[in-house]
């Protein structure tokens, strides 16, 4: 799962988050036909995109990490597990 326009809102982050799963598939795609030819196994990828808004921080005391909550990510979620 990957999350685009955080921490500053826009109106290009959704066309750009659109974007990259395109060059995404792409790169897939260009890898398949590659591991094909050498008879190898090859990857597959499925591309979901839901956009909203999300509340996002930095969590941790020793180890911080950045994360994302919110309807839009509990959906996006749900969309990658199935």
């Amino acid at each position: 799962m990957a999350v685009g326009g955080v921490p500053e809102t826009g109106v290009q982050h959704p066309v750009d988050a659109c974007l990259a799963a395109l060059e995404m598939q792409a790169t897939a795609a260009r890898m398949k036909s590659r591991s094909e030819k050498m008879r190898l196994p090859s990857l597959e990828l499925r591309v979901g995109v839901h956009t909203g808004p999300v509340i996002s921080g930095v969590v941790g005391n020793r180890r911080l990490t950045f994360d994302i909550w919110g309807h839009a990510v509990n959906t996006a979620a749900f969309m990658e597990a199935h």
